[in-house]
């Protein structure tokens, strides 16, 4: 596989009628990919959003309205529309002048200094504008080769022009941003591996697939973009959290009928799925239920225990401070006889200003509880609602999936994918096939024996695809110095009718 080395700024563009051209537009709400040659980035685009990039500081007004694909330049934190450059294409060589008189004197080849760089920028000169004061100040620059000179402009940029290319997410970016980052979060799935995955599965328009994934909705995703809303997708997801297992779905800005055709199942009611009734009390929402019914009753209880407490507290209080009264009132009864009368008044006036604020307080707290209780009734019979509301979604689906007749399995998951084949599989269509992705062999090997041991599979095999890149410029052309060790193993197979 070959890349060029020049920024790729293709937009994935949804067409020139003048529908997709309205549609090709940064929107507030909308997700985006903030582009800097290899460094990619998904923002939510708001109004009056501060965002830190790369040590830089800026808002996000500046890009709603533009088109995806526009180049933006930070200035005085604020986005700024710059114009696309020509690149010029003639074949940088060596013109006979080589770099063997160069010397290592940064200071001396360098007449602006730190400190007048830092006022270019507080000035507001823009970052191209200091590149090219560099290279004019340069006693050196001049009799580098043109190799050279490329190089040393390109770090210049690197370092004080803030350009960023704004792009429509799709599955290649997405998958890209997310192997440059962390590739452990998407089980070391690469963008070749995924495009197999898809191929393998004949994933089209109006197709009916079952997707089992821990991608981070990276595959569930280009599974989505695939059919446009056209087919029927069913998420076996596992935990408890579903859209906090696949924040991938969300960058692809999906519309509401493109995830009209998404349909979730928990992965630990697949054994319920022939049955007639699912299982009325499932993980992943009687936990929450049990968690807020045991918060609703501690706080009940905590606040009627608090005020009780501190109503004795108070009394206590009171009744200590008779008695520190009284024996104050001895002492100086002995002294002066004649303060006893006047301290009498003042202990009475105090204990009566007490037994009021007590009372006020209690008042005040014993409200605050209840309005804690109304609040937390009032989360409880919505979350019920929303458990009702889940729940009939969880039936529907299970319908669907038992149903059967899909067209294709895809499983690329953490766990173990032996299991998981062996339930899911029963509901593929013959001549249909499977696909499982894991990022060690060992699991697919093992995968593999049953499959074969159970029968009603064919065409079953395992492979790896060993991935190169190269930078491709003139003269200059050669693989990528580092590149990935693996991009994953896949199991493949075909489902045929048994006897």
């Amino acid at each position: 596989m070959a890349s060029e080395a020049k920024e790729d700024v293709r937009p994935c563009d949804p067409g020139t009628s003048e529908s997709g051209r309205m549609q090709n537009s940064i929107k507030e709400g909308d997700f985006v990919i903030f582009k800097k040659e290899n460094i990619l980035k998904a923002i939510q685009i708001r109004k009056n959003r501060t965002m830190f990039l790369e040590k830089m500081k800026f808002k996000l007004d500046g890009a709603i309205g533009h088109p995806y694909g526009t180049m933006f330049e930070v200035c005085n934190m604020k986005l700024v529309k710059v114009e696309r450059k020509i690149l010029n294409t003639e074949d940088a060589t060596d013109k006979g002048i080589d770099n063997r008189d160069l010397h290592d004197r940064n200071l001396e080849n360098q007449k602006l200094s730190r400190d007048e760089i830092v006022e270019m920028k507080k000035e507001g000169l823009r970052g191209q504008e200091i590149v090219d004061q560099l290279v004019e100040n340069s006693a050196t620059f001049k009799i580098k080769t043109e190799f050279s000179q490329e190089k040393y402009i390109k770090k210049k940029k690197k370092k004080h022009v803030s350009v960023y290319t704004i792009l429509r997410p799709c599955t290649r970016l997405i998958s890209d941003m997310y192997t440059n980052k962390g590739p452990a979060r998407i089980l070391n799935l690469r963008i070749d591996s995924l495009g197999q995955i898809l191929s393998q599965a004949n994933v089209r328009a109006n197709s009916r697939v079952i997707v089992m994934e821990n991608t981070l909705g990276l595959v569930l995703g280009a599974v989505l973009e695939r059919l446009s809303g056209l087919g029927c997708v069913v998420s076996v997801y596992s935990g408890t959290d579903v859209h906090g297992s696949r924040p991938a779905v969300e960058v692809f800005n999906f519309t509401k009928e493109q995830l009209a055709i998404l349909h979730h199942y928990p992965l630990h009611e697949l054994d319920t799925v022939n049955t007639d009734i699912a299982d009325t009390n499932p993980q992943s929402i009687n936990t929450d239920t049990v968690t807020i019914e045991k918060k609703s009753t501690d706080i009940a209880m905590a606040t009627a225990s608090d005020v009780a407490m501190e109503n004795d507290s108070d009394k206590t209080g009171i009744e200590s401070g008779k008695d520190k009264t009284n024996e104050n009132e001895i002492i100086k009864d002995n002294s002066k006889g004649d303060t006893t009368e006047k301290n009498e008044a003042i202990v009475a006036i105090k204990n009566t200003d007490t037994e009021q604020g007590v009372t006020k307080e209690t008042k005040e707290k014993a409200t605050n509880g209840d309005n804690k209780s109304k609040r937390f009734r009032y989360e409880k019979e919505e979350h019920s609602e929303k458990k009702a509301e889940w729940r009939n979604k969880v039936e529907e689906t299970r319908k669907i999936l038992k149903a059967g007749d899909f067209d294709s399995l895809i499983v690329a998951s953490k766990f173990h994918p032996t299991p998981i084949v062996m339930d899911l599989i029963e509901y593929v269509a013959p001549s249909r096939p499977i696909v499982v992705f894991s990022q060690y062999k060992e699991p697919l090997m093992d995968c593999f024996s049953k499959l074969r041991s159970r029968g009603g599979v064919l065409n079953l095999r395992l492979t790896e695809t060993w991935l190169r890149e190269h930078q491709v410029l003139p003269g200059r052309t050669h693989p990528l110095i580092n590149m990935s060790a693996t991009g994953g193993y896949l199991l493949t197979a075909t489902m045929v009718m048994r006897d």
